[in-house]
Parts: structure tokens; C-alpha cells; sequence
């Protein structure tokens, strides 16, 4: 890059000779630079969010893992520690992530908090007698709802509520 500003300076120079003054070169190089950083820099740096991951604090990530393959049929994406202390778990393209982080799951627990994550599947109905089939613990039975969307509730082991959906059209 440094190289390729020495080349315009001299460029400036040799075009503009009788303007040659450093202070013209400058205010021409400082006018350039500025254009050139906004058509080449700004677009490259503009920030576009690809997805979010929930992550489910617990006490026991590799029996919360085991839940999410067993009764759910999520699949093993990673597991990292030993014993675990995060893992992700996956399921068409969904992930999950678990953290050992029994202090929180604690306080969930003791203060009857469920935080919630938001599922969205194709054919709710075929995927909630999936989940009762294995076990899952229905907190709420699958019906339509106001937000035009078809929906039931799990409560998994560790308090947190999932909402699995489908839109109505």
C-alpha cells in the first residue's frame, strides 16, 4: 500500500505540475485516500449477523448432552473437556450449545426460572409425537397460537423451555 501512495503522489505531481505544492498534493492525496477507503473498505467491513446460538448452562453437560440425542434427536456436533464442560449439539442444521456452569443452573433451578428457546421445525405435529414418544416432558400440549404459529412446549432437565413451532402459512 505504501508503495502504491508513493505512486499517486508522484502521479499528482506530474499531472497537476503547475498545482505541485506539497499542500496541493496532500489535500488531492487526503481527498483520494478518504474515497478510496469508503469504496473498498467500508463495504468489506459491512457486518452481517449469520445466526445466533442459545447456550443452556447445566450441571452435568454429558447427561444434558445425552438428553438432547436421546429424547430429541439432536446429534453430538462437540464435545470439549474431560469431563465435559461445553459441548454443541446439533439437528438440521440447528445448534445448541451446553456449558457447565452449575452456579447458574443452580439459580435456575432454586428460583423456578425457565429461560426459553425458540425451535422452529417443519411438520410440528409429526415432531411433538416424535418428542412424547421418547419421553420429552410436555409442558405444553400443540396448538395454534395468536402469533400465527402452531406450537407446544418442552421442559428439559435443566428448567429450560423449549418452544417448538411452525408457522400457520
Amino acid at each position: 500500500m505504501r508503495g502504491f501512495i508513493l505512486w499517486k503522489i508522484a502521479y499528482l505531481a506530474a499531472t497537476y505540475p503547475a498545482e505541485g505544492s506539497a499542500v496541493y498534493l496532500y489535500n488531492s492525496l487526503d481527498c483520494w485516500a478518504e474515497k478510496w477507503l469508503k469504496r473498498n473498505l467500508c463495504a468489506e467491513i459491512h457486518l452481517k449477523y449469520k445466526s445466533a446460538v442459545p447456550v443452556i448452562a447445566t450441571a452435568d453437560v454429558r447427561s444434558t448432552v445425552d438428553y438432547y440425542k436421546d429424547v430429541l434427536g439432536f446429534n453430538e456436533h462437540f464435545i470439549f473437556g474431560n469431563p465435559p464442560v461445553y459441548a454443541g449439539i446439533e439437528k438440521d442444521g440447528v445448534l445448541l450449545y451446553i456449558s457447565l456452569d452449575a452456579e447458574f443452573a443452580s439459580t435456575v433451578e432454586a428460583s423456578d426460572l425457565h429461560p426459553e428457546i425458540f425451535l422452529w421445525v417443519q411438520d410440528v405435529d409429526k415432531v411433538f409425537e416424535e418428542h412424547k414418544r421418547r419421553g420429552a416432558k410436555i409442558f405444553e400440549g400443540v396448538s395454534n397460537r395468536p402469533w400465527d404459529a402452531r406450537q407446544y412446549v418442552i421442559e428439559e432437565p435443566n428448567g429450560y423451555h423449549l418452544k417448538v413451532a411452525e408457522p400457520l402459512d
